[in-house]
This record gives structure tokens, C-alpha cells and sequence, in this order.
């Protein structure tokens, strides 16, 4: 499992969703419009599946 992440659009830098799929979940996944609060600057993104990633395993 990796975590999916998205992109903080104040910082541009990677933030966890609190998801962990792999690709094969993330490409089967119904997720629709979810939002979370960015650690990185602290304003609340709202995200769909299209804005969504997986870190690499082992990377960062």
C-alpha cells in the first residue's frame, strides 16, 4: 500500500490524503470530491481523484 497524496496549492509541496492504495485500488476507487485539512499551510483543499498520486514505495 502506498499513501495517495496531492499536491498543498499554496506550498506546491506533496500532502497525504490519509489514503493508502495501491495502484491497482486507486485506479477502481469511487472517490468523489474530499476535503483535509493541509499540514502544510493549514487552509482546507478540497480534492477529487484526478488530483491524486501514490508516493512511490520507498520513496519521498
Amino acid at each position: 500500500m502506498s499513501q495517495v497524496l496531492i499536491e498543498c496549492p499554496e506550498t506546491k509541496r506533496p500532502v497525504a490524503t490519509g489514503w493508502d492504495l495501491d495502484w491497482a485500488g486507486l485506479e477502481a476507487a469511487s472517490i468523489g470530491e474530499q476535503t483535509l485539512v493541509c499540514p502544510e499551510c493549514g487552509k482546507e483543499h478540497r480534492w477529487t481523484k484526478d488530483d491524486a498520486w501514490l508516493r512511490a514505495d520507498g520513496g519521498g
